[in-house]
C-alpha cells in the first residue's frame, strides 16, 4: 500500500526507481521507498518470483512497474540491481 503516493504525470505501466527496505520470502512482499520521493514509501509490493530471492536485499536499487496508478497495490518489483 503506498503512503503519500503523487502520481501526478506519471503514465500508466510506468518505471520507476527504488530502494529495497524489506522483503520477506515466504510471502514474496516487499517494502520499497521510491527513488527522490522521500515521503513514498511502499509496503507489501508483489516481487517478481522469476528473481534470485537472495538477491532481493535490504538497500538494493529496485524497478518497480505500476499498472494502475490509481491501485499502488497493483504494482510488481520486477528487478534488482546494484
Amino acid at each position: 500500500m503506498a503512503q503519500n503516493m503523487d502520481t501526478t504525470g506519471v503514465a500508466p505501466g510506468a518505471a520507476l526507481s527504488g530502494i529495497v527496505k524489506a522483503f520477506d520470502a515466504a510471502t514474496w512482499l516487499a517494502d520499497v521507498q521510491l527513488t527522490g520521493s522521500f515521503p513514498t514509501f511502499l509496503t507489501g509490493i508483489a516481487v517478481n518470483r522469476g528473481l534470485n530471492a537472495p538477491a532481493v536485499t535490504v538497500g538494493r536499487r529496485c524497478i518497480v512497474v505500476f499498472n494502475d496508478l490509481q491501485n499502488p497495490d497493483d504494482a510488481v518489483l520486477v528487478a534488482v540491481y546494484q
